[in-house]
């Protein structure tokens, strides 16, 4: 299983905050690349699994809500793109 963590630093302590587990089905897993934060929402790409099995494309709040913005492949071949490893960009 992956994560999408959270630090929050509260006086000596530095807390890890799980913001979302992803199953390895549809919502993707094996998120390399390190988020891009626009406007308080971050945004990233998983390299494995999704509808296709070749990575998707997410949006995730602070408050863990993900949001699956794209599946890559398809089943007779992908046309636009799979398997991301670099991050996305702004």
């Amino acid at each position: 299983m992956t994560r999408v963590t959270r630090f929050d630093r509260d006086c000596i302590f530095l807390a890890e905050i799980v913001l979302r587990s992803f199953t390895g089905s549809a919502d993707g897993a094996k998120p390399y690349a390190p988020l891009v934060n626009l406007k308080g929402t971050f945004y990233g790409a998983t390299s494995a699994e999704g509808t296709n099995d070749t990575g998707t494309v997410f949006g995730i709040t602070p408050d863990g809500t993900e949001e699956l913005l794209h599946s890559f492949g398809a089943p007779e071949g992908p046309t636009d793109g799979a398997v991301p490893y670099a991050g996305l960009i702004s």
